[in-house]
C-alpha cells in the first residue's frame, strides 16, 4: 500500500488515506472490499518493476477479478467494486490489454450510473426518481468525507470513460444530456482533505 498511495492521483483515485489504512485492521464485514485492496496490491507490484514484487502481479490481478464477483450483492461496498474496476482497467490499458481494459471502464460506468454517482446532489442523498431502479441504491454516506469519496469515484470514472473512449475509438459509456435520468449534476470534487474540513450542517446553510 505504501508503494501505491504516492501514485494514487496517476490512477485517478483519490480516498481518504487514514480510512484506507485503518480499515486493514477493523473485522472483515467493516473492511473495504478485497476487490480494491487487491487491484491496489497488483498496482503496486506493477509499479515496483523491475523489483522482486513484480512477480507477484498474476496472484494479486486474479484475486481483483475474482472478487468482483456480482456487484449487486454488495451495495454497501459498490464504491469499492467502482473504484476497483477502474484500475483494473487502467492496468489492463497500461499493459497493452486493450479488450479487457475496454471491459472494466465499461463496467464502472455502468456501476456508477446505476447508484446515480452522476447525481450526487449538495446535500447528503442523491436526486431521485420514482421511475428509477432502486435495488442499487447506496445507503446514506456516513459523513462529509465519505460523501467525498463519492463524488471523486463518479470523477475518477467520467475521465477514464471518456480517455478510454478516445483510446479505443468508440463511444463513450457515461450518459450526458438533458435528460433527467442522464444529466450530469455532480459537482466538481475537491480534494478528500478538503471534505473533512466541512461540516454537513455547514453544506446545508
Amino acid at each position: 500500500m505504501e508503494i501505491f498511495l504516492p501514485h494514487r492521483y496517476q490512477c485517478g483515485l483519490d480516498v481518504h488515506v487514514g480510512r484506507l489504512r485503518d480499515s486493514l485492521t477493523l473485522s472483515e464485514a467493516e473492511q473495504r472490499h478485497p476487490a480494491l485492496m487487491n487491484a491496489i496490491f497488483l498496482w503496486a507490484c506493477f509499479l515496483s518493476l523491475p523489483g522482486t514484487l513484480s512477480q507477484y502481479e498474476p496472484l494479486y490481478l486474479s484475486r481483483a477479478t475474482t472478487a468482483l464477483g456480482d456487484p449487486t450483492q454488495f451495495s454497501s461496498k459498490a464504491i469499492d467494486l467502482i473504484q476497483a474496476s477502474c484500475l483494473l482497467s487502467q492496468y489492463f490499458l497500461s499493459n497493452g490489454r486493450l479488450l479487457e481494459g475496454s471491459y472494466h471502464s465499461s463496467a464502472a460506468a455502468t456501476l456508477a450510473v446505476q447508484c446515480r454517482l452522476h447525481q450526487v446532489g449538495p446535500g447528503m442523498q442523491s436526486l431521485s426518481f420514482d421511475s428509477w431502479d432502486t435495488s442499487f441504491d447506496l445507503p446514506p454516506p456516513k459523513d462529509n468525507v465519505e460523501r467525498g469519496e463519492r463524488i471523486s469515484t463518479f470523477w475518477q470514472v467520467y475521465n477514464l470513460d471518456r480517455c478510454a473512449s478516445v483510446m479505443l475509438r468508440r463511444p463513450a459509456t457515461l450518459p450526458d444530456s438533458d435528460h433527467p435520468w442522464a444529466s450530469i449534476t455532480t459537482p466538481w470534487p475537491q480534494r478528500i482533505e478538503d471534505y473533512e474540513n466541512v461540516s454537513i450542517k455547514r453544506r446545508h446553510t
